[in-house]
């Protein structure tokens, strides 16, 4: 048995905008999966115009796969625990609405309450004191 690992590109600006048909990353859909997250919810995640949905994908376990995928590689715990923060991170950080700052015109702030949620389960995800 062997395995040969190919270089490829991931579009990274998939994550925050979706073209015509497609979906985001298959992780970000196992995630809310295993958390139990309605995935129409997430903003990140319903761009692309296609179902939230796909009938023939079992998100969670896809998942179970990912992370067996990650033991097989010798991933340690730590280090895959901090890959999913990030994750999550990034999917909640996709629900945070901004304004401009009517102080600065060269800042934004977070629109509350809208945002709240997002901000406090990003910040939890990426081990951040959302107050500080």
């Amino acid at each position: 048995a062997g395995g040969n690992i190919q270089q490829f590109l991931l579009e990274e600006s998939r994550v925050v905008e979706q073209g015509e048909g497609e979906r985001n990353f298959n992780i970000f859909y196992q995630v809310c999966a295993a958390d139990d997250v309605d995935v129409s919810s997430m903003a990140y995640l319903t761009q692309g115009n296609v179902p939230t949905q796909v009938s023939h994908i079992d998100d969670k376990a896809a998942l179970n796969g990912v992370l067996a995928a990650f033991k097989s590689l010798d991933f340690s715990a730590r280090l895959v625990d901090s890959i999913m923060r990030v994750v999550r991170g990034i999917l909640w950080l996709g629900n945070v609405a901004v304004e401009p700052d009517p102080d600065d015109d060269s800042q934004v702030r977070v629109r509350a309450p809208d945002s709240s949620d997002a901000v406090k389960r990003a910040c939890d995800a990426l081990g951040l004191d959302r107050d500080a």
